[in-house]
């Protein structure tokens, strides 16, 4: 069993968690802990981070008056890195897809309301990128994905970043940014949308409303069949009335700079290599939209297909 740094043990004497027991929990990409504390019946999350939490504890407080589902801070040392948060269970929206396909479109539907509810709260004071930033972030894949040929994106970033500006002349929204359906936690003791439980959303920012649908149906732990995803972009469009040719301009903008990066983000950590024809595949389908045509086959011959099969 992993054990307790000092500091955490220390910080859980302080709480009603003092004599809990504890199993660790999958992490993440990060290079946080997560342990499931236990005391008879009860249970909660432990937290344990090398960076400050409190944009977290920020980001909780701003879901909740937006009334999403977001865990409790239970106790807190934010600026230690250390949080105890409310146990959402184990079942991700993942799971739930794959072992009752038939609720698909109900919790996709849910999904929709969410993102909805968190783009007509007014937003907090947070980070928003510009084009060339989110541009510039796609150059993990150059550092790290191998067989790259770095100089066949150099007309690619460019065209990437005359449409991300021109994306992003519409108003900005915030964007939770690892919007997924590991990320997405099915609480069916609650109603409506407050189902969905969310998590991971401390590096959250400013950025066209289609970011994290982008993150959602096209995210690399999940093949998404492309007639389901883009049913849930048309039901997206129909509740908010949004330019349909704009939002999909502004969606395969987005899925081309996540995905890109993605791919880098997997390579340099070695990990989630299974995944990789999943991020290939979204960030090759992005390239077929038509604002891609001058750079389309500079950018497939500049970048290899994984080797690891679906």
């Amino acid at each position: 069993m992993s054990e307790l740094k000092k500091e955490t043990a220390e910080f859980l004497a302080q709480t009603a968690w003092v004599n809990a027991t504890y199993v660790p929990l999958a992490g993440d990409m990060s290079s946080r802990r997560y342990f499931r504390l236990s005391r008879g019946s009860d249970t909660a999350i432990l937290m344990e981070a090398s960076e400050s939490m409190q944009p977290f504890c920020t980001m909780t407080d701003w879901l909740k008056r937006a009334n999403v589902s977001a865990p409790s801070i239970l106790s807190a040392k934010p600026e230690d890195g250390l949080l105890v948060l409310e146990d959402f269970g184990d079942t991700s929206i993942k799971q739930l897809l794959k072992s009752e396909p038939q609720r698909t479109e109900q919790i996709f539907d849910h999904c929709i309301s969410l993102l909805l509810k968190i783009r007509e709260t007014e937003a907090p004071n947070l980070h928003q990128p510009t084009a060339v930033e989110l541009v510039d972030w796609t150059r993990l894949a150059d550092q790290h994905y191998t067989g790259i040929n770095s100089e066949g994106f150099s007309s690619f970033r460019r065209v990437l970043t005359e449409v991300l500006q021109e994306c992003l002349t519409q108003p900005a929204t915030v964007s939770l940014r690892d919007f997924h359906t590991e990320n997405l936690m099915w609480l069916p003791d609650r109603t409506g949308d407050l189902c969905l439980g969310v998590l991971d959303y401390q590096d959250a920012f400013l950025t066209h409303a289609a970011y994290d649908l982008v993150s959602l149906l096209t995210d690399a732990r999940t093949w998404i069949p492309p007639d389901l995803r883009k049913s849930v972009v048309q039901r997206y469009l129909a509740v908010t009335g949004d330019q349909p040719d704009a939002f999909e301009l502004a969606f395969a903008a987005l899925s081309a700079q996540r995905n890109l990066r993605i791919l880098g983000i997997f390579a340099r950590a070695g990990r989630h290599l299974e995944h990789l024809p999943n991020t290939y595949g979204y960030l090759v389908e992005a390239l077929e939209h038509p604002a891609f045509a001058s750079v389309r086959d500079e950018v497939r011959d500049a970048i290899p297909a994984p080797e690891v099969r679906r």
